[in-house]
This record gives structure tokens, sequence and C-alpha cells, in this order.
């Protein structure tokens, strides 16, 4: 081998001698292992450690020489090696190399082999020793960064957007060429330049401000201006601004990034316009994209669904606002099984929905259809159909639709304090809360609280069996065993009506007794206007559960009478003032009549009527208040009744009001003992709208058999 002497030439032939050493098993090189190595000049002796083997990636039965080592070397690599050991070994020179070893799949590793070499006093070498390092990981590291770096550059340069590195104190550094094409064509020369060389000091100002929050808080900042750039074009542009931090987080300068969205800024006005055209719109729209994620809905489908309008947000999925509105409504619809209604929900969304009608909590029909756009995504729109269903309901159902159950049918009457609810309610309002069902819905707490400020002065004694309780003192220190999650909604409910001062308050709900029952009840009451009548307040529940479950059959309900509180209650005739605010509060109007003598009626009679109280009372003669032709009819009813013949209970008749028009009556008649007369108690319910009702429908039954 040219430029080797024999002496070195002769150590590469010798093979390891060290036999005390254990051979290591056959394996990869591992990254970052390091061997030792030790070469004997004279005689010839070459240790290799066992670690060696495996840098090199040569087994157990191959000789290792020298020669054999880098001869393991990439062909590139080998003169370069053999160089360094013979100049170590003749000279005595150190030496470090950083060489290539191939596998048999062409893979390679990086290796470092660093020799020292110890001399004689003569000044020839005795020894050469030192170690080897896989330095794959450090080099692929190295590579690495490099690629990155460059890439790093690449995409700085290239971005479309405008991108600036100044110093902390806003000095510029360096930009990118779009940064240059927009604020500096002349190409200048931008190192150690500030903002106000280029724009105006008043935007000079701010940028300035931007840069020093940056610096000074290490705040990331975004904002959006519209600059001039070199071209005379003025551009929507939004900047991002960063601290470039160093290893100790202290900062070594700002970023800036600046981007067009001139092109953005013209859709984001465009997209408004359009979501201000749906919001103005009555029916409901909502957009989810082709992975079903929410995009946008108007304000009318919020309002439909407000119960979960905290979660239409953008980028949530389909899949998880079903399951919260399902969890959220399982108690008031009774899903049993969640995992099969949230499936139910999603096919038949993903099916796309067409005609299909669904009833809220609130009762409002709303017809709903779901399709997919052209751009593979969901659009669903829901329309409120609620009036068109009832004007269908009067044209098709029998008498069975009319449930004069809110009008009427009055089994148990409770006397409310409502006086601190009413004084919580205006803080409320005081305090910036304008809608409040919408807040109490939010806030359940709240509302359980409010509930817990309501006083209970009396109940009457219908309300002890139809809640199964013993006592009046048993029902209200229980009162809040049978408070659940629909009576808080329901009670939500009278607070939004006192809260928008409407005229009354019904509803029907589903209550639990205090012996396990489940009732279905109707609730009414008239509401205050002045502070002093929120102290009583009478609140009638009847018991519909039987109406609902045979609806055919409207007169099965049972009126319970405000007056049946004094005819139970005689002991407590010192309260006949509180009980006779109690009765004239009531939905009915009570006529007590001694033979054809009016002896007492209450207010809502006279109104019903169109008299005062006064003047009702001195009409003289009952039967002022029937229509001529049903004079007779309730005379014959008079005098059977007297005289012991059967007589309906119920019945209904066509009044005369004071100023001549006409009203239909429903009447319960019973026998009472007043002031120790004989006497006749008559309920009267206004069923005028019912009868005007049946007319109009057996108008169409004739109009129909007439067509036909």
């Amino acid at each position: 081998m040219p430029g080797i002497s024999k002496t070195a030439l002769n150590l590469f032939s010798v093979n390891d001698s060290c036999t005390d050493r254990k051979d290591v098993d056959l394996a990869p090189a591992n990254a970052g292992l390091s061997g030792y190595w030790e070469i004997q000049v004279d005689p010839p002796e070459l240790y290799w450690s066992n670690e060696m083997r495996q840098i090199y990636g040569l087994s157990r039965d191959i000789d290792i020489s020298l020669d054999t080592a880098i001869s393991a070397c990439h062909p590139d690599d080998q003169n370069k090696a053999r160089d360094h050991f013979s100049r170590a070994i003749d000279n005595g020179e150190n030496f470090q190399i950083d060489l290539r070893v191939p596998d048999l799949n062409g893979k390679v590793r990086h290796i470092r082999s660093t020799g020292f070499a110890r001399k004689s006093p003569d000044g020839h070498a005795t020894h050469v020793s030192g170690f080897c390092q896989d330095i794959s990981a450090e080099i692929e590291t190295r590579e690495t960064l490099v690629r990155s770096e460059a890439i790093f550059a690449s995409f700085v340069e290239q971005s479309p957007s405008a991108i600036l590195i100044k110093a902390p104190d806003g000095r510029y550094q360096m930009a990118n060429s779009k940064w240059h094409e927009w604020f500096n064509p002349d190409n200048l020369a931008i190192e150690g330049m500030t903002v106000a060389d280029f724009v105006k000091s008043d935007m000079a100002d701010l940028i300035s401000h931007q840069d020093l929050q940056v610096a000074d808080k290490k705040d990331d900042v975004e904002s959006r201006h519209i600059l001039p750039i070199s071209n005379g074009q003025n551009l929507n542009i939004l900047t991002q601004k960063f601290p470039i931090l160093d290893d100790s987080k202290n900062v070594i300068g700002i970023g800036s990034i600046n981007t067009d969205i001139s092109e953005l800024t013209k859709a984001e006005a465009i997209q408004d316009r359009l979501f201000e055209a749906l919001d103005a719109i009555s029916d409901g729209y909502v957009f989810y994209d082709s992975e079903r994620r929410f995009l946008h809905c108007n304000r009318r489908y919020r309002e439909f669904y407000q119960r979960i309008d905290d979660v239409l947000v953008p980028g949530n999925s389909l899949d998880s606002i079903t399951r919260t509105s399902a969890e959220r409504i399982r108690n008031a619809i009774g899903i049993e099984d969640i995992d099969a209604w949230v499936e139910q929900r999603l096919t038949e969304f993903e099916d796309g929905a067409e005609g299909q009608t669904r009833t809220l909590l609130d009762g409002r029909i709303l017809l709903c259809s779901d399709s997919r756009s052209a751009d593979g995504g969901y659009v669903g729109t829901r329309t409120d159909i609620t009036d068109l269903k009832r004007a269908e309901a009067v044209l098709q159902e029998s008498e069975q639709r009319f449930q004069m159950l809110f009008d009427t049918a009055v089994v148990s009457i409770w006397d409310e304090d409502f006086s601190f609810v009413i004084a919580e309610l205006e803080l409320l309002r005081a305090n910036g809360v304008v809608d409040i069902d919408q807040y109490l819905r939010g806030n359940l707490e709240e509302a359980f609280r409010l509930a817990g400020l309501v006083k209970i002065n009396a109940v009457n004694d219908a309300t002890l069996p139809l809640y199964g309780v013993a006592s009046k003192s048993e029902f209200i220190d229980r009162l809040n065993e049978i408070m659940n999650e629909e009576t808080i909604f329901v009670f939500i409910g009278v607070l939004n009506a006192i809260w928008h001062k409407e005229e009354e308050y019904k509803t029907e709900a589903t209550h639990l007794t205090f012996d396990g029952r489940e009732i279905t009840i109707a609730m009414s009451f008239p509401i205050p206007e002045t502070p002093s009548e929120w102290q009583h307040v009478p609140v009638c529940i009847f018991d519909i559960t039987d109406q609902k479950k045979a609806e055919d059959d409207l007169r099965e309900y049972q009126i319970t009478l405000a007056l049946k509180v004094e005819e139970r209650t005689r002991d407590l005739r010192a309260s006949e003032e509180k009980l006779r605010d109690l009765i004239d509060g009531s939905l009915q109007g009570i006529v007590v009549q001694t033979g054809l003598k009016i002896m007492f009626v209450n207010d809502t009679l006279a109104e019903m009527f169109g008299y005062t109280h006064d003047e009702l009372m001195n009409i003289g003669n009952i039967q002022d208040l029937c229509a001529p032709g049903e004079v007779e009819r309730l005379d014959r009813y008079q005098r059977l009744r007297r005289d012991g013949g059967e007589v309906p209970d119920y019945y209904e008749f066509e009044g005369q009001k004071k100023d001549g028009s006409r009203v239909w009556v429903l009447n319960r008649v019973r026998k009472v003992n007043w002031d120790g007369q004989n006497s006749v108690q008559s309920t009267i319910v206004d069923i005028t709208e019912r009868k005007e009702a049946e007319e109009a429908l057996a108008k169409s039954e004739r109009m129909y058999r007439s067509i036909l």
C-alpha cells in the first residue's frame, strides 16, 4: 500500500490476541455505544473491547484485525482511516476521525474514532489506543436540523404573509420578500430602522405600543388594520405578533406575521348580511359540515331549542349536541335508553328527515326537514306549525278536543304568599336579568331557592285526599317532598308569567302525592296587580287524571267549589272575610238562592253577566239571568227540586247579560243550608267558546254532508 510503512502494514493484519475477553452476541449496533481499542506496536498485538464488535456489526466468528475493521467502513472512508492509523503508528500522531460503516442492508452508521499515541524515549510510538463511539444519532440530528432550517427559511421566504422580525426595542432586523414587496419596494437595508420609517405617526404609535406589550409582558397580540402598501392599495391586514424567547425565556426578538385578509373581510361582511337575513326569517335554520360539526344556526332555531343553546357552538359535533339534548330532557319526556334515542335521532338526521313533526316541551309543534347541501354538509329547517295544527284539530276532532279543564273543575284551593318571591324578582330585574325563563332554566338551584320562599298560608279540605295527607299542617310541612324537576319547571313558568305581568296563569302538570300516586293536575290563578294582594293568592288545583284517560267524557270531571271551604270549616267562621277573598278570586261564578231570591253571589259571576256585585244582589229574581227561551225549563227544574223530583245536577243553559248579549254556561247545582233555610247553590262556568266551537264543527259537518 503506497505511503504506509512496513511496520504499520504488519499491524493491519494482526488479529485480536486477547482470548480471555468474551465475544459479544451478533446484534445491531446500539446508538451512542462506545468501545475501547489498543494497538501494541512491538511485538504487534491488537485488543478490541466487546463493544467494538457491536459498533462495527462484526459477528463472533470473524477474526478481528485492523484491516478487517477498516474494510467494514464505507469504501470512500477506507483510505482516510488507513492514513490516520499509519501516521499514528509511524509518527506518533493523535487523531480523531469520523467514519461511515454500512450494514448488509445498506444502512449507514456513523462512528467517531479517537486515537492517542504513546511514545518511547526515542520518539517512536509503542502503543496506539483510543475510543470508538457510534455517533449516528448525533449526525442524524445535525442533518435533520440543517434540513429543518432550510425548510423553515424557505417557508418564511415563500410565505404569502409579510413576515418581520424586530429586536425587543422595536428596531427591524430582517423581513421576507412579501414584506419588502408591500412596504419596502426599493429594497432599502432595514436593519436598525423602526416602524416610524414606514407608516404614519398615529399608526406607528399603535404598532409600537403593541411591540412594547409583546416585549414586556411576553403576550401574543393579534389585531386588524387597514394599511397602505407600495402599489397604492389599502389592504385589510391581520397582524399576529409574538415574543421570540431564548432558552432562559428571555425576549430576544419580536415576530410579526402580516396576512392579507381583504377577501376574508369581504366574505365576513357577506356572511354577516346572510346571517342577519336568516335571523329575520320566522323559520329556524341550522347548518352542519360534512363531518357533522355544527357551523351556524339562526336566532329562531336557538329560540326553539333554548335548553341546548349553550352547546350550539361551532365545532361541536351533532352527536354530542344530540346527546346533551337527550340528557337534559330525559325526565321530561321519559327517555329510558339515551344511547338508543340518540342513535335514532342521528339516523333520522343522516337519512334526511322530510316533513316530520316534533312537539317541543312547551307544546309547540315543529315541521322538521333535514337534507344534504351541495358541499356534503347538512341543512336543517324547523317551522312552527302549532297554529296550523290547532286549526286542523278544530275541523277534524270531536268534542273531546274541547278540554275545559283549565276554565273549570277546581278541586283544591291553596292560599299562597308570593310577597317574598316578588321582592326577589324585582332584585333580579334591577341586577340586569332580562329573560327570567332563560335565566332560571340555566340556574335551577336559584329556581329551587325561589320556590322555597313561597309560603302556603292555608289549603282547603279537598287538598288532603287529593294528595294523600291526613292534615293541612302535614301537607304544608311536607310540600318540598313532592317537588321534582317537572314541578320546578312549572314554577319557572309561573314566575315567567308574573315577570311579564300577565293577567292569569294556567298550566298542566304531573304531581306525585304523598301516598305514592301520580296524578295529572290543571293549575290556574289570577296574577295580582297590587303588592298587598301577593300575600293571599288563590291557586286552584283540580284533578284531571280521569279526563286525561277518557277525553270522550268531558262531563266526568268534578268541580270543587271555593264555597266548600266555608261548608266544611264552619268552625273558622271568624275568617269569613279571608274566605270571601278566596271565593271572589275563583275563576267560577257562585250563587246561592232561596226560592228565586239571590242570597249570595261572588264577583266572578257578576263580571260574567256584566253586573256589579251590588246590582246582581239587588236584581230580585235569579231568572233575570236566563235567556227568555230558558225560563220555562229552569222554572220546571226549580219546582221539581222543591218537590223532591229528579233533576240533573249538571246542565247547560243560555244566559242573558245585563247588556242583552247571550252567554252559554255550565251549571252545577246542589242543595245547601243557608242561614237555616233550604237553599240552592249553583256553580257556573262560562262555556261560550266551547259552544261556538261545537257550532263551528257542526256547521262544517253539515257542509261536508251537503257536498257528499
